[in-house]
C-alpha cells in the first residue's frame, strides 16, 4: 500500500479546516506545580492590532494582516496549505450559523487587557454577522461564567455539539466556528507541550495541546478560525502548516509552510483514537467527565500542568 503523504495525513486527522492566529513569544515552564504567573504588564496586544487592521481595510489579505501586525509577532497556523494573497476573515462563508466562545482571565491583574480584549473582539464579531445569542462569553469578572478548566472543556463540547453540516431547500449550509482565548500560558518542558492556564490552574493544572486537538480540531464538523493571545504561550497549540511574517525568508513567499519538525505520525494517532472512542467518550477520554460536558459535577482532569487520557499510547504527547 502507498504511504500516506504529508498533505494526506493532515486532511486525515482534521477533518474540517481550522486557521489560528497567535502571537509567538514563547517561554518555557519547568512543569513544577507552583506555577507563579508573571505579571501580564499589558502585553496581551496582538487583539487590539489584528482588529485594528482588519477594521481599516476589510479586504486585507491574510499575508498584509500578518505583516501589519508584526509588531506584536504574530504568527498564522493552519491545517489546510492556502495562499496568503486570500483575504483575511475570521469566519466560513458557508450559509449556515456563526458561532464563536470568547475567554478571557486576567488572575486579578489589574494591568491584564483580557476583559477589554474580549468585548473588543466580541464587537468586531457582531459586524460581521455573527448574532449575540450566537457568541459565548467566559470570564473572571463575577459577571461571566467562570473560564475554570471545566468551565472552558465544557463550552468547547457545547460548542462542537452546536456546530455542524445542514441541508435546506438551497443545498448545503456550513457552520462556522470561532474561538479566542487572552490570557497566560506556557510551553511545559517536562511534556513539551504548549498549555494554557485557565483561572484554575492552580489547582486543576492547564490546558496542553493535547486537551485542544481531542475536545475540538479532531471532533468539530465545521471550518475554525480560532485567536490566541497569550503572554509567554505563543500559539497554544501548533498546527501543520504556519507563516510568520518575521521569518526574512517568508518575506517574499505567498504560500503557507509546513511547520518545522511537525509530529504528523503521532496526530494522526491520536485523532484515531478520538475517532474510536467518539462523542462524550472522546471527551471523557481527554480527561473531561461524562458530568462536565453535561454541565454537572466536578473535574476529572487532574492538574499538574494539563490533563489528558493517557491510558491509551495513541494519546501520548503530541509534541
Amino acid at each position: 500500500m502507498k504511504e500516506q503523504s504529508f498533505d494526506e495525513k493532515v486532511k486525515k486527522a482534521f477533518p474540517f479546516p481550522v486557521i489560528l492566529i497567535s502571537g509567538d513569544n514563547v517561554e518555557s515552564d519547568n512543569g513544577a506545580t507552583s506555577h507563579i504567573l508573571p505579571p501580564s504588564e499589558g502585553r496581551e496586544n496582538l487583539t487590539q492590532t489584528l482588529l485594528s487592521a482588519l477594521k481599516k481595510d476589510s479586504s486585507l489579505s491574510w499575508k498584509k494582516c500578518m505583516q501589519q501586525c508584526n509588531t506584536e509577532k504574530p504568527k498564522l497556523w493552519s491545517t489546510r496549505p492556502f495562499k496568503l494573497t486570500q483575504e483575511c476573515r475570521l469566519y466560513n462563508e458557508g450559509g449556515g450559523v456563526k458561532r464563536a466562545l470568547l475567554v478571557g482571565i486576567s488572575y486579578k491583574d489589574p494591568k491584564s487587557k483580557a476583559h477589554k480584549n474580549v468585548y473588543a473582539m466580541k464587537d468586531y464579531l457582531l459586524t460581521q454577522g455573527f448574532e449575540e445569542k450566537n457568541i459565548n462569553i467566559l470570564m473572571d469578572n463575577e459577571k461571566e461564567m467562570n473560564p475554570t478548566k471545566i468551565g472552558i472543556f465544557r463550552e468547547l463540547s457545547r460548542l462542537v455539539k452546536k456546530c455542524h453540516r445542514g441541508e435546506d431547500d438551497k443545498g448545503v449550509l456550513v457552520d462556522s466556528a470561532f474561538v479566542y482565548v487572552c490570557g497566560h500560558g506556557a510551553y511545559l518542558d517536562d511534556i513539551k507541550q504548549n498549555a494554557l492556564y485557565p483561572m484554575d490552574f492552580y489547582q486543576s493544572g492547564g490546558i496542553i495541546e493535547e486537551d485542544i486537538l481531542k475536545k475540538l480540531l479532531f471532533t468539530i464538523e465545521c471550518p475554525l478560525y480560532m485567536v490566541m493571545d497569550l503572554v509567554n504561550s505563543g500559539a497554544g497549540i501548533e498546527l501543520p502548516y504556519s507563516f510568520s511574517p518575521n521569518v526574512p525568508s517568508a518575506t517574499n513567499s505567498d504560500e503557507l509552510e509546513r511547520t518545522a519538525a511537525y509530529a504528523i505520525g503521532n496526530v494522526v494517532a491520536l485523532a484515531a483514537f478520538v475517532a474510536v472512542a467518539g462523542g462524550v467518550a472522546a471527551a471523557s477520554e481527554a480527561g473531561c467527565c461524562d458530568a462536565c460536558c453535561m454541565g454537572e459535577g466536578g473535574d476529572s482532569s487532574g492538574g499538574g500542568g494539563g490533563g489528558g487520557g493517557g491510558d491509551d499510547d495513541a494519546s501520548s504527547c503530541i509534541g
